[in-house]
């Protein structure tokens, strides 16, 4: 995922002794990055898109292999609703509507309707689900794309308030 850091390590093995040396080009350019020659490494990517990752391996003979494994870096989606109508009505549904952005597709929701800024517990899994409320409430909303990366937990206060109260008094004669 973009910005997030991604670590590769070496498995590599050498039936008469062990890897002497190793060189990664974890930027794809063709080239080795400099001073990256352990055996567990890391790198972050900054944009979207395929890289080529390579890793070539000496053993202490002088005999190299080169693998080649291309990444797929993808950003994560961005979760984001509405909902009607505001302020919702004790008893009465309030629809949610997703309005979440992704590169890819969302696959799936997370809804959670009493969310109490610590954990994260859903109680609906569908795209624009209804939800009655009994009081004012924090709702949470986390989405998935369909390469597996997982949005933050986006948040909205839903204002809840009583139904009318119908009332009149006499006017004199």
């Amino acid at each position: 995922i973009v910005g997030e850091e991604v670590t590769f390590t070496d498995t590599s093995t050498d039936p008469d002794g062990p890897i002497a040396s190793r060189t990664w080009d974890l930027d794809g350019d063709g080239t080795a990055d400099a001073g990256v020659t352990d055996a567990s490494v890391t790198h972050t990517y900054a944009t979207r898109g395929v890289v080529s990752v390579t890793l070539s391996v000496t053993d202490g003979d002088g005999n190299t292999e080169t693998l080649t494994r291309t990444v797929a870096v993808t950003d994560r989606p961005v979760a984001a609703f509405t909902h009607a109508p505001t302020p919702a009505l004790v008893g009465n549904p309030v629809q949610f509507t997703d309005t979440s952005t992704d590169a890819d597709d969302i696959a799936s929701w997370e809804w959670d309707f009493a969310y109490d800024g610590v954990t994260f517990a859903p109680t609906a899994t569908t795209q624009n689900p209804q939800h009655t409320f009994g009081a004012s409430a924090t709702v949470a909303l986390r989405v998935t794309d369909a390469a597996g990366a997982v949005s933050e937990v986006t948040t909205r206060e839903v204002a809840v308030s009583g139904p009318p109260v119908a009332g009149f008094s006499p006017l004199p004669d």
